[in-house]
């Protein structure tokens, strides 16, 4: 079954964290899992691929939480 046109972009892609996730805040998606009715986002430290995380995937949506992309620390809010 194909991913929803919302999700498909996702793997692949990058994301900054707004606050730092086991040591990192530089992610790439790895895959998407189905769960359920929804998807489950793997994500993968940038700079550590032995950090994984996952999440469901609505919350990469979060703009409180997530930025697409990667972003230097001086583009953070909370930098």
């Amino acid at each position: 079954m194909p991913l929803p046109p919302r999700l498909a972009h996702l793997v692949g892609s990058k994301f900054t964290a707004a606050a730092t996730i086991r040591g990192w805040r530089q992610f790439h998606v790895v895959g998407l899992v189905k769960v359920g009715r929804g998807y489950d986002a793997v994500l993968r430290a940038s700079c550590d691929a032995s950090v994984e995380l996952t999440l469901p995937a609505a919350e990469l949506f979060d703009e409180t939480a997530w930025s697409f992309g990667w972003k230097r620390l001086a583009e953070l809010s909370d930098a």
